[in-house]
């Protein structure tokens, strides 16, 4: 493998492992902020919720506590308590009595308010004037609980048709327990209240499991269909709820996310959501009711709103992300670039340009360095010193572009046909220099080889040059120096020449 591809795959793979690691630092803190806007509008979401709950608190106690002083009131349902209203005499005389103070009640959005004995007997249902006398036992666990523990009771509670938020506060006369009274409000108020307040959209969505029975399905004062957030939830039909923009919304925004709202709810617990559709982020909130008995998330407050705290954060993560993966980019690409450049430099320092082979300089540093381990380990050492013959002809005749073309080939032939082990370098001009762990004998045997290819080696294609080399051999002496043992094989090589040339001469 080529060493700039292994420095691209070295460097591809840090880049990926360095940008994993940044994405996932990023992202985690990307999530840590989304989770703060998420919580945040849950919060806001409660707030709300609890505002409402207070006003309903604050307008049914105020109701409780005029009930509760109003003398003739009470003496009616203390008659009614002690024997059976037979001939209707006593509903009608409280239904007339209570009629005004509960249109005015209704002004501040009472949903209805019913009087019921200690037997838990429906008395006066001042919404319903028709309906009275039946049992709420085993409908109305917050009449139970108040009549048994004479105590007040509030909160979310299911009836047989329709749910409410109820107040239910015992009453007394002369000391004397009489029955209670259900002051209730309906959660369409609290929604629009909270609408109001927040300019969202809220809806409740009520578990269809906790109505005691089916009669729901046969309300037609306020239907209900199933929520498009869960298949047990139903939400109510009523006017304030713009069902275009509900249906889009479960649409495009609670089927792709269907799988994790319904793990969601699954816990019982409140969450919120998000979701970016087209150049929004929507907020899908759940705050769970619990109802008075205590059963968890029997209903949910639910709020879509447009988020553009987490639509910045989506933004600059993205913006983020991009300018570090450019950066990182930029980055990897100076180091690979400067990787190769030093890769070009040190190569440039150890390498002559023209015949590709090490040059003097760094030729003496590794022979330094073999010659020294030859001695510590007792091997042999050889140092040949080459010339090519009769080489200022070539230059003088053919030129000298061609005279590089013949030290590039001999240089070549040189380097290919040396073992791994030794090595050869330009010692300058036409001369070349070789190292060859190996002793005299076997030096002269490998150099009349590569004398014999060169000179049945043709040079220059068309010019068809027929060119000889001369050598001088030495054998290293313990002791010695590089310097004088590459001066006898200098020697060698100019008895060599003085002999005629084209031949190897040892000494």
């Amino acid at each position: 493998m080529k060493y700039s591809v292994k420095v691209l795959l070295w460097l591809t793979v840090t880049f990926t492992l360095l940008l994993c690691v940044l994405y996932f630092v990023i992202s985690y803190d990307k999530k840590n902020q989304i989770d703060a806007a998420l919580s945040e509008q849950l919060e806001h979401l409660d707030i709300s919720y609890q505002q409402g709950l207070d006003r309903f608190s604050v307008i049914a106690h105020t109701a409780y506590i005029s009930i509760q002083n109003d003398t003739k009131l009470l003496e009616i349902l203390e008659k009614a308590s002690k024997k059976e209203d037979v001939d209707g005499k006593l509903y009608g005389e409280l239904y007339d009595y209570y009629k005004a103070e509960y249109e005015k009640l209704t002004f501040l959005d009472v949903m209805y308010v019913q009087f019921i004995l200690p037997n838990s007997t429906s008395f006066v249902r001042m919404h319903k004037a028709e309906k009275f006398g039946d049992d709420l036992r085993g409908v109305r666990y917050s009449v139970e609980l108040v009549n048994k523990e004479k105590n007040h009771v509030s909160g979310f509670e299911e009836g047989k048709t329709s749910h409410a938020y109820r107040h239910v506060y015992p009453l007394y006369h002369d000391g004397k327990y009489i029955g209670c009274v259900d002051i209730a409000f309906s959660s369409t108020i609290l929604q629009n209240y909270t609408m109001r307040a927040n300019n969202i959209h809220t809806h409740f969505i009520v578990n269809k499991k906790v109505f005691k029975t089916t009669e729901w399905q046969r309300n037609v004062i306020e239907p209900y269909e199933n929520s498009i957030e869960h298949e047990d939830y139903m939400f109510s039909l009523s006017d304030h709820v713009n069902h275009s923009v509900l249906l889009e919304s479960g649409v495009k925004i609670i089927t792709p996310l269907r799988e994790l709202v319904n793990e969601k709810i699954a816990t019982k617990k409140q969450f919120a959501i998000y979701k970016e559709v087209e150049d929004k982020v929507r907020i899908v909130a759940f705050l769970p009711i619990n109802n008075i008995r205590g059963d968890q998330a029997v209903a949910y407050l639910v709020s879509y709103t447009d988020s553009n705290t987490i639509k910045t954060i989506l933004n600059n993560f993205k913006i983020v992300m991009s300018v570090i993966t450019f950066l990182l980019v930029l980055v990897m690409v100076a180091i690979y670039q400067g990787i190769l450049y030093r890769k070009t430099l040190k190569h440039e320092l150890q390498y002559d340009g023209l015949t590709k082979i090490f040059n003097r300089k760094h030729f003496f540093k590794l022979a330094e360095e073999e010659i020294e381990k030859s001695q510590k380990y007792r091997r042999h050492v050889s140092i040949v010193m080459v010339d090519i013959d009769f080489f200022k002809r070539v230059n003088d005749t053919h030129g000298h572009q061609v005279g590089d073309e013949v030290l590039y080939s001999v240089a070549h032939i040189l380097n290919t046909s040396l073992r791994e082990a030794d090595m050869v370098a330009r010692y300058g001009g036409e001369e070349f220099v070789i190292l060859m762990l190996t002793d005299e004998r076997n030096a002269h045997v490998v150099m009349e080889k590569i004398r014999l290819r060169i000179e049945n080696h043709s040079f220059a294609d068309e010019l068809e040059l027929k060119m000889t080399i001369s050598c001088g051999i030495s054998q290293f002496i313990r002791d010695e120096t590089l310097e004088d043992c590459i001066k006898r094989a200098d020697k060698a090589l100019y008895k060599s020449k003085n002999d005629g040339r084209n031949r190897i001469t040892s000494m």
